[in-house]
């Protein structure tokens, strides 16, 4: 039975005795890791009644970490058994990835446990599934549309994760790092799949203690809101938030999402393009043919030393700023192709620099200024 009114002692008993005791060896790196995992543990005990929840990604420095352990343990407590694991498919795509999350749901599994991710990782259609209450598609080979009820608890495993732009935001990451060269040949003194298979019941009975425990404390809501998921973060984040202000190895969970976004790729890539711009042109407005212009000057000066070169400075920021072109657009650039690149990125806030178009101009115009 849950006591009706938890005191301090009942959560911490629950929280380390029972919650955390089949993960208490996995070389997780720091407090907003454990948060991560804690969140991963709530939402397996929430996600039925829960319209969308983040993904959960455990990442580690090396293969035999226990990444995959660790996700098949929190699968189990969501499904009361070891969850089916879906291999990640290098190369494959939105279609793809569509396809395969239908078949799940037609199957009616309680996770979707993503295996071995390589590269960076996402797609649109992973991001509508997350973000989804329902997911709509055709089933294969047939002209017949379903829609159905997503309730399916979606975790991920890889080795140093790299999440997409778009998708970054919806997986909260969980890093590892064994600090041994062979940690494949560790062992657990505990079976933690095993574990949270036998004693589900247990640890679902902790969670909710600690849920109820919360919702007694009348603690106000830490600042901040997920956004698709508010739902979730009223229900998981604020509770873990608040452990977070008794047990200092524990942190606010929206640290972990920020922590993702800081090295999202697609990020990076605009920061760069910013400071580029900022270098070549300081305050002066530009088109994108002029920005056409420095690229010629870049393919036409790639080989010489700049050391040697009678404008170092502008050589260099005619260099950075080809380089970030052809990295957000390989292949064939032009200034149709410097126009989309800007137009996609138009009015993004990124270390405190945005692009910004100039209104009423008959070509396009823009100019890199300070976030306001």
């Amino acid at each position: 039975m849950i006591p009706d009114n938890p005191t301090p002692q009942d959560v911490k008993t629950a929280l380390l005795d029972v919650i955390l005791k089949p993960f208490n060896e996995f070389p997780l790196v720091g407090s907003s890791d454990w948060s991560a995992l804690l969140c991963s543990i709530f939402t397996a005990v929430q996600r039925p009644i829960l319209p969308t929840a983040p993904g959960f990604v455990f990442s580690a420095t090396t293969a035999g970490s226990g990444k995959t352990t660790a996700a098949r343990a929190v699968g189990a407590i969501c499904g009361g058994s070891d969850p089916h694991i879906w291999p990640h498919l290098p190369g494959e795509g939105s279609d793809e990835t569509r396809k395969r999350l239908v078949t799940a749901l037609l199957a009616g599994v309680d996770v979707i446990l993503w295996d071995n991710v390589r590269g960076v990782f996402g797609n649109p259609s992973l991001d509508a599934f997350l973000t989804s209450a329902t997911f709509t598609d055709r089933i294969l080979g047939q002209s017949v549309q379903v829609s159905l009820p997503n309730r399916a608890l979606f975790l991920a495993t890889g080795n140093n994760f790299i999440a997409q732009s778009d998708t970054s935001r919806r997986l909260i990451v969980c890093h590892m790092d064994p600090g041994v060269e062979f940690a494949y040949k560790r062992r657990f003194d505990l079976d933690p799949v095993t574990h949270c298979q036998h004693h589900r019941q247990a640890i679902v009975r902790a969670v909710l203690l600690v849920l109820r425990a919360y919702r007694q404390s009348g603690a106000s809501p830490k600042p901040g809101r997920l956004a698709s998921f508010e739902h979730w973060d009223d229900m998981i984040r604020q509770p873990v938030a608040w452990l977070a202000e008794q047990y200092e190895w524990l942190t606010d969970p929206m640290d972990a999402i920020d922590a993702s976004q800081a090295v999202d790729p697609e990020k990076e890539a605009h920061a760069a393009l910013l400071l580029a711009l900022h270098h070549v042109y300081g305050a002066k407005v530009f088109t994108s043919k002029d920005v056409m212009k420095a690229y010629k000057r870049y393919v036409r000066d790639r080989d010489i030393d700049l050391e040697y070169s009678a404008d170092l400075r502008g050589g260099q920021a005619c260099r950075d700023l080809g380089e970030c072109l052809e990295d957000l657009a390989p292949g064939k650039i032009s200034s149709r192709t410097i126009g989309r690149i800007f137009s996609f990125r138009e009015g993004r806030i990124v270390d405190g620099r945005r692009l910004k178009p100039l209104p009423h101009t008959r070509e396009k115009r823009w100019e890199v200024v300070l976030a306001e």
